[in-house]
């Protein structure tokens, strides 16, 4: 997982393989060579692997939550909603929200699949009362950002401004190592966040855009922290700012050329700086993508 997070993509997936042939039941190994195919864009590949484990993990704890996560990243990029929604039920939500985990893996998916434009019914409310009584902990940076996803999402304005102020206070301002990166990082991406979902996308694209180069002091993988990068591209669309989507996006197809999401947007830049023959190559390249699924 070092080597993934790394980016020794080669050397990662061996030493994860290895440890799987040794032992099917190494979750972290089987983990670990998941990230590497979600990092390439290996989606039917990533199906294949995890499927062909599925059956080792009987003794697995919660993290076996964040396995059925990393599947539905696949189908995700695959548009195949209506099967993310079903694992989402039957796996990814099934763990207790007390493990931060599993905090993580439900609001950030619920996250990504509405800025794909799916409805998630009200999957949000159970997410929301659980964000509400932990507005304060701020035991961890990375958590609190998950909180801000599910009372953002939510729209309870109340609770956001309560969560921002208590960061403000509390948090920001403690001893300790962590106060930095609540200040510097999770609070302007907190603010970020709820500007995102009150459409204010200047705040948003400006929030967004001050953390993004810091945003791995706050924790969670590469990965995990996609979501947010997700958000500010929606929010340059969505806030008239084609250029700087058309410009995130280069740089998203180059590192990962089999993603539909990104040459749907592409397209969606493309066509808003009036460059119809480059909206209708980066449309071409998604369907051929979501074809060969």
């Amino acid at each position: 997982f070092g080597l993934e997070e790394c980016g020794q993509y080669a050397e990662a997936e061996a030493a994860g393989r290895r440890s799987v042939a040794l032992n099917p039941e190494d979750h972290w190994g089987t983990h670990a060579v998941a990230h590497v195919i979600e990092m390439q864009g290996r989606h039917r590949e990533g199906i294949a692997w995890l499927d062909g484990l599925q059956g080792h993990w009987g003794g697995c704890n919660d993290f076996i939550n964040h396995l059925w996560w990393h599947r539905t990243l696949y189908h995700l990029e695959l548009e195949q909603f209506d099967r993310v929604l079903a694992l989402y039920d039957e796996h990814v939500r099934t763990g207790r929200l007390d493990f931060y985990l599993v905090m993580h893996n439900a609001t950030s998916l619920l996250w990504r699949l509405e800025l794909c434009g799916v409805d998630v019914g009200g999957r949000w409310a159970e997410l929301e009362r659980y964000a509400l009584e932990r507005v304060h902990d701020h035991a961890n940076p990375f958590p609190d950002m998950h909180y801000a996803f599910a009372l953002a999402a939510a729209g309870r304005d109340d609770a956001v401004g309560e969560h921002l102020a208590s960061l403000r206070e509390d948090a920001c301002r403690r001893p300790g190592s962590w106060a930095p990166v609540f200040r510097e990082v999770t609070l302007p991406l907190c603010e970020a966040l709820a500007a995102f979902r009150a459409g204010r996308h200047d705040a948003a694209i400006a929030g967004i855009g001050r953390v993004s180069e810091a945003l791995h002091r706050a924790g969670g993988s590469h990965a995990q922290r996609d979501v947010v990068a997700q958000t500010l591209i929606v929010a340059a669309l969505q806030g008239g700012r084609a250029d700087l989507a058309r410009d995130l996006l280069a740089r998203r197809t180059a590192a990962k050329p089999s993603s539909a999401w990104s040459w749907k947007r592409t397209a969606e830049a493309l066509e808003a700086l009036s460059d119809p023959a480059g909206a209708r190559a980066a449309r071409e390249r998604a369907a051929a993508l979501l074809r060969a699924a």
